[in-house]
């Protein structure tokens, strides 16, 4: 949508709902419309968001939690408001927000639904609304009724949340846009420009409220990004609650500020093991052969292989008295748990896993974990990670058995739930990943909580040239039989929703800036229309986004809404962002799409090559040196990639001499920064391949010249230590040469000399 366009809309649904202010050419109109919201015992709604830390969140719909929530969309409507009408924000009598026991005096707005607003239920009749009407949680209702006295635009959401939203959805509707984090990143349709297109002789009264009547509410339930560290900055909570992104950790900081905004936070990871049945950690019980653990609680379990305090140390580990409990490996028993890597425990011992679902039930009932949404139950990261003895094995495949510690924990919740041992509720979100992908091969019970048990399909190897349904793709192909397998067909013993777990910001890319506008045009609404109905990614940066900030607004838009048009979804982000630059700017995002699509190969197979100095590089029909053309496998290669690199690069700087506002420009720097930081990263890769095909082909000469600019760009990347930042630990490099992963030694390398032993050969050259 052009600005032109934008700024009719703003006008047709927005200036005529919420009256004027000051206005450009001499008139002025005091804005006389009020925010209504229940602020309970509060005097005012910015003491209400400040009270959120004494709030109980583990009750969802409690009294608080409503009070907050909805004073949280009064202050946003305030601040907004007087934003794109022209007012001080400062100034509390514009647009004032009062509380709902206020007898309305004027026009007004009003926020909550008929049980949590005093003025809107004495309207619930008249305006169609049923005070014990809830609908589906997130969703809301926004109705303009400019023929009541006074006229309201009520902003009623089923839940808490959906107020929120309904406040969101109505800022939305007026031009607002938060494509990124912070203020830079904020588009208010300015007020000058929308006037000089309307009959100033309008302009000298407030203009009514204006008919409206819609429903709205996501496609998707879950919608938002993984983590498990505290990493999220405060703009960048800010920006998913304005978004309407309700999923991240519950390790951040200030974890009530996020339930505020409609967000679920989740605990747990592949580590659970680790923490909570670590063979090592002291065993916790009496053990009568053992004189030094006389005091600690009675021990629920029978002996096992008890051996004694075998280290010497004065404690008994879990393993010295239940050696047992532990995987096995060929018929050895496996005491390996570092982080989230290892051998599962035994999953036939009925005890260990008694021991180890115990525990993490314990972990949720206190601290963080209390405030807990959901848990992910995760085993050992990577393949081959469950045990071999003969009694698991009887258990069927290993997603079979991984669905039977499932049914255990939730069967231990709901006890837990019963006894008062936890306050809160939670979902089990559970891996559909490596060597548990394949969808289980035994019926399920038929009371399984489907609502509250739901797999998450990561396909973590997959190719970003093709869309995920590509059939001409091998790489995703080898998902998508098994995506099906879980979500669709009569014979399916998993009969719930999906859980998508994305990589657009894999570890291996450490930030690369790659363009995924047209993979997710494609890939969201088929993983709707496939049975998915929660969706999240993982490493997401929670700043510099730059060109990824297309990635995270798309990603929010059409999660809420995955059968949008994505022409004018495309249109609105080129326009509100770059304004007079959109058009060149979308060209410079074409460019680099090509150059960056290929990104999967580039990291993985030809990394692993150049890693072990291999004379054959390129390896797959995704990626070849040259031009050339496969009826499967098909993608850019690399003379493609580099060309496409270096248009973008053109491109870019066409736009960058542009005269433009100072906002736009910042914005334009910031992808300017990002993609000088994946052009230097491309450019290194093409000088190492250069070198060693010249090494290969015997041309001393060639890979000289080849290898000074190698030495160029690994000075230029070991000075960049900022753009590889802001992801996760697993993500992020100490600078940008460590995150070419031609270093050995980093997390998740392959395993060779890379950059240090092509620098030894280029050495004996001489």
């Amino acid at each position: 949508m052009n600005r032109s366009a934008r700024t009719v809309f703003f006008i047709l649904l927005g200036l005529a709902a919420v009256g004027c202010s000051h206005l450009p050419g001499g008139f002025t109109a005091k804005s006389h419309t009020a925010i209504v919201v229940n602020l309970g015992s509060f005097k005012t709604a910015q003491d209400a968001v400040a009270a959120r830390d004494k709030v109980d969140w583990s009750v969802a719909e409690g009294p608080d939690t409503i009070v907050c929530t909805e004073a949280l969309a009064a202050l946003e409507l305030h601040n907004y408001l007087c934003k794109v009408t022209g007012l001080d924000p400062a100034d509390a009598k514009n647009f004032p927000i009062v509380d709902d026991d206020t007898k309305l005096k004027g026009p007004a707005i009003l926020v909550g639904n008929a049980r949590s607003n005093k003025q809107v239920a004495a309207r619930a009749k008249k305006l169609g609304l049923d005070a014990k009407e809830k609908g589906k949680n997130q969703t809301y209702r926004m109705i303009g009724r400019p023929d009541m006295n006074p006229p309201v635009l009520v902003l009623a959401g089923a839940d808490r949340i959906g107020t929120l939203y309904a406040a969101y959805g109505y800022l939305d509707r007026l031009g607002v846009r938060w494509y990124g984090p912070g203020e830079m990143n904020e588009y208010v349709p300015p007020v000058g420009y929308w006037v000089t297109s309307l009959d100033s002789k309008n302009l000298q009264t407030e203009p009514p409220i204006m008919a409206i009547d819609v429903i709205d509410g996501p496609k998707f339930f879950t919608r938002g990004f993984w983590a498990w560290e505290d990493r999220g900055t405060p703009e960048f909570i800010e920006w998913m609650g304005r978004n309407r992104m309700n999923f991240w950790t519950v390790e951040q900081t200030d974890p009530a500020n996020a339930k505020m905004r409609g967000i679920q936070l989740t605990c747990g990871s592949h580590d659970l093991q680790t923490k909570y049945i670590n063979h090592d950690s002291e065993y916790p019980y009496y053990v009568p052969e053992f004189p030094a653990s006389k005091g600690k609680p009675a021990d629920p379990y029978p002996k096992g292989d008890y051996k004694g305090d075998q280290n010497g140390d004065g404690i008994l580990q879990y393993k010295e008295v239940h050696p047992e409990w532990y995987g096995m490996k060929k018929g050895k028993r496996m005491f390996n748990m570092r982080g989230d890597a290892g051998t599962n425990i035994c999953d036939s011992n009925p005890d260990g896993v008694a021991e180890f679902m115990k525990n993490v039930v314990n972990a949720l009932s206190k601290g963080k974990w209390a405030l807990a949404d959901s848990i992910n139950f995760w085993m050992f990261d990577g393949y081959n990670c469950f045990c071999d003895c003969a009694e698991c094995q009887k258990l069927g495949s290993h997603t079979d058995r991984n669905m039977g510690l499932i049914l255990r924990l939730r069967a231990e919740i709901d006890k837990a739930r019963k006894d008062g041992r936890l306050k809160h509720d939670l979902s089990i979100q559970f891996l559909t990943y490596a060597d548990i992908i394949e969808p289980p091969t035994k019926p399920l019970p038929a009371d399984f909580d489907y609502n509250k048990c739901q797999p998450i399909f990561f396909p973590i190897d997959r190719c970003y040239v093709h869309t995920f349904a590509d059939p001409k793709c091998s790489y995703n192909q080898k998902y998508f039989g098994n995506y099906l397998g879980w979500a669709e067909g009569d014979s399916r013993t998993f009969k719930g929703q999906m859980f998508v777990g994305e990589y657009y910001n894999v570890s291996h890319f450490n930030h690369l800036p790659v363009v995924l506008d047209e993979i997710m045009r494609a890939d969201i609404p088929w993983y709707y229309r496939h049975g998915a109905r929660h969706m999240h990614y993982m490493h997401t940066p929670v700043a510099n986004w730059g060109t990824r900030t297309l990635t995270q607004w798309q990603l929010a838009r059409m999660l809420w809404n995955p059968m949008q048009d994505v022409d004018k979804l495309l249109d609105d982000y080129y326009a509100g962002r770059y304004g007079e630059a959109a058009d060149g700017m979308r060209d410079f995002y074409g460019s680099l799409r090509t150059a960056m699509c290929n990104s999967y190969e580039v990291r993985y197979p030809i990394a692993a090559n150049l890693m072990k100095n291999s004379k054959q590089i390129f390896t797959s029909n995704h990626m070849q040196y040259q031009t050339a053309h496969f009826d499967k496998d098909d993608g850019p290669d690399w003379d493609e990639t580099m060309a496409a690199l270096k248009d973008a690069h053109v491109k870019l700087e066409k736009v960058k001499a542009m005269r433009l506002p100072d906002d736009v420009r910042k914005r334009i720097a910031e992808d300017d920064g990002l993609f000088t930081y994946g052009e230097n990263q491309m450019n290194i890769y093409d000088r190492i391949i250069a070198t060693r095909m010249a090494l290969n082909a015997g041309d001393k000469q060639a890979a000289r010249e080849a290898y000074a600019g190698v030495e160029k760009y690994s000075k230029i990347l070991e000075a960049d230590t900022k753009s590889m930042q802001w992801g996760s630990t697993h993500v992020n490099r100490k600078n940008g040469l460590d995150a070419t992963r031609l270093i050995p030694g980093g997390r998740g390398n392959a395993r060779g000399t890379g950059l240090p032993g092509l620098a030894e050969e280029m050495k004996k050259l001489d």
